[in-house]
């Protein structure tokens, strides 16, 4: 039931919740950030940092599409009803991390070809890339569980947790311009910190709903 379930999700996160659109504006921003580090002389370090948290921070914009119309159109009760909480959101956090880490892989693809990336350059942008949408998928999902426990818009709560990214985006651009993994290895702990306790929360305020 479970790869019935994740095989559902990303079907709705790719055509119906606006994650291709996702991958469109990526792939305009590579475009756009090329003719601005020719015509402008723009560091390629700062285009590929922006690069990996463009999508991060595009990302949290999606929240209010994973949940809210499943508990509108009542099928997250329905799914509470056959099986576990920690399932679906499991599930739900799993789909979104497939559809992410999948794009970015095909934007790194054409990054590697506008920017003539080294391999080391390749390498540094898919793994900062991964690292970072990582901990983007987890707020996203935590994001999604506060707006339909509160029911309201998760807009102002996602700008107020975009500060969140500033170590991202510290590490992301030393990684870039050092060429030193160690900072991955900081990131990575971000992630094993932020995304269990984003799961456990967003576990405990869909409990909390229908236990009102």
């Amino acid at each position: 039931m479970l790869n019935t379930l994740i095989s559902f999700e990303v079907k709705q996160l790719l055509f119906y919740k606006n994650i291709i659109k996702a991958v469109f504006l990526s792939t305009l921003l590579v475009t756009i950030s090329f003719t601005l580090m020719n015509s402008m002389q723009i560091s390629k370090e700062i285009l590929l940092t922006l690069l990996v948290l463009w999508p991060a921070v595009t990302c949290l914009n999606f929240s209010s599409n994973i949940l809210k119309d499943d508990l509108n159109n009542g099928q997250l009760e329905f799914l509470l009803s056959s099986c576990p909480v920690v399932k679906i959101i499991f599930t739900k956090l799993f789909s979104l991390l497939i559809t992410l880490l999948a794009s970015h892989t095909v934007i790194s693809l054409f990054s590697s070809i506008f920017f003539s990336l080294t391999n080391i350059e390749i390498l540094t942008l898919l793994l900062t890339g991964y690292l970072n949408l990582i901990f983007t998928a987890g707020l996203t999902i935590l994001l999604a569980s506060i707006e339909i426990y509160f029911d309201s818009k998760t807009s102002i709560l996602a700008s107020i947790l975009l500060p969140f990214l500033a170590p991202s985006l510290i590490m992301s651009g030393l990684t870039f311009t050092t060429h030193n993994f160690h900072y991955l290895t900081l990131l990575a702990g971000i992630d094993l910190v932020i995304l269990p306790l984003c799961f456990w929360l967003s576990m405990s305020l869909i409990k909390e709903i229908y236990n009102n």
